[in-house]
């Protein structure tokens, strides 16, 4: 059986959105802190996790590529880096700013 046979099928758009929003209330049910920022570049935002943080989208990324980058984020738990507070002396320097 070829791999493409044994493959699920690819997610649509609103599934990986509810993805997103079923793990983001996972991980605030869990305990941390979940920001989005707008990066004021097109269809690109950092999403910080706790003490982490990851940029998602790009400058010239589609809604659908941002959903992606988020999913990825979200579902497969990859591509947060994380910083230790311990190590800073001033929070300022490496807290998420508040939203509006």
């Amino acid at each position: 059986m070829s791999t493409q046979q044994r493959s699920k099928p690819a997610l649509t758009l609103e599934q990986k959105c509810r993805v997103i929003v079923e793990r983001m209330a996972q991980v605030a049910r869990e305990g941390d802190d979940i920001i989005l920022r707008n990066n004021e570049e097109g269809n690109s935002l950092t999403v910080y996790i706790g003490f982490g943080r990851k940029t998602c989208g790009a400058e010239d990324a589609t809604f659908e590529e941002l959903v992606s980058d988020l999913y990825r984020l979200f579902n497969k738990q990859c591509g947060v880096s994380f910083v230790n507070l311990h190590d800073e002396d001033d929070w300022e320097t490496i807290e998420p700013p508040l939203l509006d």
